[in-house]
């Protein structure tokens, strides 16, 4: 039986963008970064032998989250407002629980992610539109200054966005198997109530 700690309660239950990185378990950060960084740097090299420039890279890189980063943000928002919504209290009552091993329950593991998510989606969409006018600039300086300081640039850019944008896609799995965890208790509550009633008029039948 979990104790009744009320400073322990007002600690896990704070609010704000603060005390969603302080909550969320920092080790699931790092285990779901380990494919998208992987990815990333073998892009990124396979780039650097390219023959085509960096900035054609990034240019299309960028092109690619604009156009479809908005339509996912509006599909985890609204995903989010569902979630948040539910009224099925006593479904909510067993999301309540803490996960095994961790000091959040499985309905703030759930909120967080769907929050962390539209934060990485947010992000990476800001961040590509900002290569996308970046790429306008025409700044006077001399040719030599220009291809050392800007391929540089332009190969650190390619690595960070292309690691958010692998990050934010991975986290879109981690939302959609959360989602199915908690349909699947959504079912067994229904399940189970439907088999109580059904004994319930069968009992009262037989009476």
């Amino acid at each position: 039986m979990e104790n009744l700690d009320l400073n322990k309660i007002k600690k896990q239950h704070g609010t704000g963008l603060g005390n969603l990185w302080k909550l969320y378990p920092k080790s699931k950060l790092y285990k779901g970064g380990r494919w998208p960084l992987i990815l990333a740097l073998v892009l990124n090299i396979g780039f650097a032998f390219s023959k085509t420039n960096i900035v054609i890279h990034l240019a299309e890189i960028a092109n690619i989250a604009t156009s479809i980063y908005p339509s996912l943000l509006g599909f985890l928002l609204g995903g989010y407002t569902i979630f948040i919504g539910f009224g099925n209290k006593d479904l909510l009552l067993k999301t309540t629980k803490y996960v095994e091993g961790e000091e959040i329950s499985f309905f703030q593991a759930l909120s967080m992610l769907f929050g962390l998510s539209i934060l990485l989606h947010a992000l990476t969409l800001i961040c590509a539109i900002f290569i996308k006018l970046s790429l306008t600039i025409n700044l006077n300086v001399s040719l030599e200054t220009a291809l050392l300081l800007f391929s540089v640039v332009n190969y650190i850019a390619t690595f960070l966005i292309l690691f958010m944008l692998f990050y934010s896609l991975c986290v879109i799995k981690d939302v959609v198997v959360n989602i199915f965890g908690f349909s699947q208790l959504y079912h067994q509550v229904l399940f189970i109530e439907r088999v109580k009633k059904e004994s319930d008029h069968q009992q009262g039948a037989n009476d």
